[in-house]
């Protein structure tokens, strides 16, 4: 007996760029997703939830049986920019206190620019995996 037939998409952007989400059903890990990529599986009769994972940050489980065949699911970072503004503001402080200490100033762009790009690229944040269509139309 065949299950349901689901896609898997991780939206595009910068946060987390540089890092891969996994895509765990009923704690089984199926693939790993790049900015951008999908993944269409099957899922055999008896399979509970999917979760996305990326590394100790997990969304909120979807229960497969929410979802028809055809379903599509999508991961994303609901608080991209909350991140972003955290780190601009941490990176601006860091960056005062150095060239204060030190008397340059272009050591508080740097450092401000290195936790901008730290943030956007390496922080796993929170990752939502949501229903984009739970049955085909």
């Amino acid at each position: 007996m065949t299950g349901k037939t689901v896609t898997v998409e991780r939206r595009k952007a910068w946060y987390g760029a540089a890092r891969k989400v996994w895509v765990l059903v009923d704690g089984k890990r199926v693939d790993t997703l790049g900015v951008g990529d999908s993944v269409t599986m099957e899922l055999p009769e008896g399979n509970e939830t999917i979760v996305a994972s990326l590394d100790w940050v997990k969304s909120k489980p979807v229960s497969a049986e929410e979802l028809g065949d055809g379903a599509e699911l999508e991961i994303s970072n609901p608080h991209a920019l909350l991140k972003l503004a955290t780190a601009a503001t941490i990176g601006m402080v860091l960056g005062a206190w150095v060239s204060g200490a030190i008397g340059m100033a272009w050591t508080n762009i740097a450092i401000v620019i290195l936790a901008i790009v730290g943030a956007i690229t390496f922080d796993p944040g929170h990752l939502r995996l949501s229903i984009r269509k739970a049955r085909p139309r």
